[in-house]
């Protein structure tokens, strides 16, 4: 499914699942069928790193694209925070070099722009 899809979806508690004792009412359960194939998929909210977990009916593809995000904990550490000193400078470089990437893309359509305008130009010159 591509993303923006717009859903109709279940929301439920999911019970019985405790991340920490802060985040303990915070766990939400999301049940959706697939656009293509109809077939159930669940994903959780996952307040330990702040965004959706996928429980069953799917995978995830875009996790990749996140390159501070600490790596999962395993059950026995759960109730010890994961702390890295440089995920604010990972994520800082992660930043700029796409803004970088955006500000090049914009040179470059507008350098094809005015190469298109030259052309007009040059063409009604012609035309009179």
């Amino acid at each position: 499914m591509a993303k923006g899809t717009k859903l109709n979806s279940r929301k439920e508690e999911a019970l019985g699942e405790e991340f920490w004792e802060v985040w303990k009412d915070h766990t939400f359960r999301f049940c959706f069928n697939c656009t293509q194939c109809s077939a159930e998929i669940v994903i959780r909210t996952d307040p330990q790193y702040s965004h959706l977990a996928v429980e069953g009916g799917a995978s995830k593809f875009c996790s990749h694209f996140i390159p501070w995000l600490p790596p999962r904990v395993e059950e026995k550490e759960k109730l010890v925070p994961y702390t890295d000193p440089n995920w604010q400078e990972k994520r800082e470089e992660v930043l700029v070099n796409r803004i970088q990437q955006i500000i090049d893309k914009r040179i470059q359509k507008r350098k094809i722009e005015e190469a298109g305008d030259a052309m007009k130009s040059l063409d009604s010159k012609r035309e009179i």
